[in-house]
């Protein structure tokens, strides 16, 4: 018992030690060999594989640009045919409307005549009793069948100048402005006579509601009532609160507006005329390169692509000539000479013949792990990132509470929810005649948090102070 265990405490010799760590070196070495011609021989493979996939999808490639060349020319023929004769159709359909509207005789102006336009715009301003009803209803009939044919003209320029596409507009624009006007002023009328012209509901509220083919016309306000001994605080006094339901429209007042003589208007109109005034409803103008047809854009495409395949050929080349040179590299044979040995020590302590095979080996795998990528691959790649430079110059800039239009499109028209003061009321004298204030021009504040903006002759406009 005693032999056994002095002989498990001896001691290994320094030589076996060096004999073991030899054989393990030289094992290491051997595997780590044959992994890397098995490496080398996998890299040539590839190589071999992709020059000859390459050279084969290089000829089919010429054979298909050859072939997309020939039928993009055919078809950008027929297009430019088809364009051309469109063009000559809409010439004609063109000059076919004009002489139906020479031969109306209907008293209205021609839209595309800018002196006509400008006369019917002034002899409406000049005209003295505006704003009746009835003849703003027939006024806005006559008014948008002359400015969708304005819309059409600008939308669709024949034989014109960008400078008169843009007179088109103002002309369009002033069109608007005095329909609105109409509006307005016919509001007005009404509300300067509210006892006569509203419906009185409850004890001092009044409603006027009419419908038209379109606009809807909806108006609220309260009559003066005496002044009480003991008045209530706002707080116990009903909230200011009404509800248009022919429009769909609920509208809540805060208790500072409790003493104002207000007039609330909610007038929806079946037609919009704010989205040609917005920023966002023109498109941001394309980029030359964008305006290029189809033909163009292959033919740029083809010559992006050759000078990547050249990189990418460069690139394989490289990587053959460095598997050929790493597969040319003798492994320094091992031996177990004790001199020898120990002067092949790396920093590590590891034989320096074991470190550079591990750094052939660790070459050789990040190069298979890092595939080349085709000429296709790149420039798809460069394109997506091109498109996502473009899109961001087509960005919207919007202002606060600014609709995109290039997103959203006006359907069912718009509301008009206005918050008005009322205009001076019929005033009966003691001989029984009628006074009434028509012209006024003046500011003042409410309560210190609404400014009354008053327009002469037009609505009085209730606006948040800043």
């Amino acid at each position: 018992m005693n032999m056994f265990v002095e002989d498990s405490k001896k001691k290994v010799s320094k030589k076996e030690k060096l004999r073991l760590s030899a054989e393990l070196s030289e094992q290491q070495r051997i595997e780590q060999e044959k992994e890397r011609q098995r490496l080398i021989q996998e890299e040539k493979a590839r190589v071999e594989k992709d020059q000859i996939a390459a050279k084969e999808k290089a000829k089919q490639d010429v054979a298909e640009q050859a072939q997309r060349v020939v039928q993009l020319q055919e078809t950008i023929s027929v297009f430019k045919t088809f364009s051309e004769q469109m063009y000559e159709i809409k010439l004609e359909k063109r000059a076919k409307q004009e002489w139906e509207q020479y031969m109306k005789c209907d008293g209205l102006p021609d839209p595309a005549s800018l002196s006509e336009m400008n006369t019917y715009i002034y002899l409406w301003r000049s005209v003295k009793e505006r704003g009746i009803l009835e003849d703003v209803v027939k006024k806005t009939t006559e008014v948008l069948g002359l400015l969708g044919a304005i819309q059409e003209l600008i939308d669709n320029p024949l034989n014109v100048t960008s400078r008169h596409v843009e007179n088109w507009k103002e002309v369009r624009n002033d069109v608007q402005k005095e329909q609105q006007f109409n509006l307005d002023r016919a509001s007005y009328l009404i509300l300067r006579n509210i006892k006569e012209k509203m419906q009185l509901r409850g004890l001092n509220e009044v409603h006027y509601m009419q419908k038209f083919d379109d606009f809807v016309l909806s108006l609220w306000s309260q009559l003066p009532l005496p002044t009480p001994l003991v008045p209530l605080p706002k707080t116990e006094r009903p909230p200011l609160s009404c509800d248009f339901v022919d429009v769909g429209v609920a509208v809540s007042l805060p208790d500072s507006l409790l003493d104002v003589l207000l007039v609330i208007r909610v007038m929806l109109v079946k037609y919009d005329h704010f989205s040609d005034l917005c920023p966002s409803s023109v498109p941001n103008p394309l980029s030359e390169e964008e305006q290029k047809d189809l033909y163009e854009i292959s033919l740029m495409e083809w010559d992006a692509k050759h000078e990547l395949q050249v990189m990418v050929d460069e690139e394989n080349d490289r990587r053959a000539k460095l598997a050929a040179k790493i597969a040319a590299i003798k492994p320094a044979s091992s031996t177990t000479d004790d001199s020898r040995h120990s002067k092949s020590v790396s920093k590590d302590g590891r034989p320096t013949s074991q470190t550079a095979l591990e750094a052939e080996l660790l070459e050789l795998q990040q190069i298979q792990q890092t595939p080349v990528k085709t000429a296709s691959e790149i420039y798809a790649e460069q394109e997506d990132e091109r498109q996502a430079t473009v899109k961001l110059q087509y960005h919207v800039k919007l202002k606060p509470f600014e609709l995109n239009l290039r997103k959203y499109m006006i359907l069912g028209g718009v509301y008009h929810i206005d918050l008005l003061q009322q205009p001076p009321q019929p005033q009966i004298l003691h001989d029984n005649s009628v006074i009434t204030v028509r012209h006024e021009t003046w500011s003042v504040s409410v309560k210190g948090e609404w400014k009354l903006m008053v327009y002469e002759n037009r609505l009085l406009r209730l606006e948040k102070s800043a």
